[in-house]
């Protein structure tokens, strides 16, 4: 007795075959995915920081050192990056926080040229600068002072006429 098909299998086409060829042309992968919820997370109010939660921070640092996690969890409402912007962009006592001068103005420029937008090494070589005053400073009043648009739209050129 011979059980093998006649015909191979992979040639056979069934009715059933034919009908979902059809159907699965028709759908669009919008009908087989999964709808999106319309709905969006609600964002939380942002809350400013008040004179105790300063002290309070102050006091944890003291204690804990710079484990911003770990501070957080003692601190109501606050994550640990919003901790540690907060110290290292307020708290801290040798911020300076006078005016800019046009000799900070050109380090900024001089600096973002030889290593781009790397805020920290920036900043390093501003005494009592942070890295996000530096950025600031940048983004807010450089660029539209001298016109730069952004990095990639010629800042080196534009920067070279500056500093020489």
């Amino acid at each position: 007795m011979d059980l093998t098909p006649k015909t191979p299998l992979s040639t056979t086409t069934s009715s059933f075959d034919t009908k979902t060829k059809k159907i699965s042309k028709k759908l669009k992968k919008s009908d087989i995915e999964p709808k999106k919820s319309s709905v969006k997370p609600t964002k939380k109010k942002r809350i400013a920081w008040s004179s105790s939660e300063d002290e309070q921070l102050l006091h944890l640092y003291s204690v804990y050192g710079p484990k911003w996690a770990r501070i957080a969890k003692e601190m109501k409402d606050r994550k640990g990056k919003q901790v540690r912007d907060r110290y290292l962009n307020v708290l801290v006592e040798n911020i300076k926080k006078d005016p800019w001068t046009e000799e900070e103005d050109r380090v900024i420029l001089f600096m973002l040229e030889r290593y781009g937008p790397l805020w920290c090494r920036i900043a390093e070589t501003l005494k009592g600068r942070t890295e996000m005053q530096v950025k600031n400073r940048y983004n807010l009043h450089l660029k539209k002072k001298h016109g730069i648009i952004s990095p990639s739209d010629g800042v080196n050129s534009q920067i070279t006429g500056l500093i020489r």
